[in-house]
């Protein structure tokens, strides 16, 4: 992204109360540890490298979403 990185872009969304929840991917060409940690720490739920296969993201996108709604119907 020309403005900021992805790891910016994170920080911002999960910030914001409105946008915290939304699940995120975050599709990078940065491989290092330190990336990856700052992401998980930041709420990532999911970290995948460019270039990415398709279908394993849409699999990825299925299983995230599938598992929120399974935590939002589990009883308390």
């Amino acid at each position: 992204m020309p403005q900021m990185d992805g790891i910016t872009f994170c920080r911002k969304v999960k910030e914001n109360t409105v946008t915290a929840k939304i699940p995120f991917i975050l599709l990078t060409a940065k491989t290092d540890s330190l990336t990856r940690i700052k992401g998980f720490n930041l709420g990532i739920d999911d970290y995948m490298e460019k270039p990415f296969d398709k279908q394993l993201l849409i699999a990825r996108i299925e299983a995230l979403l599938g598992n929120r709604e399974k935590l939002q119907l589990a009883p308390i």
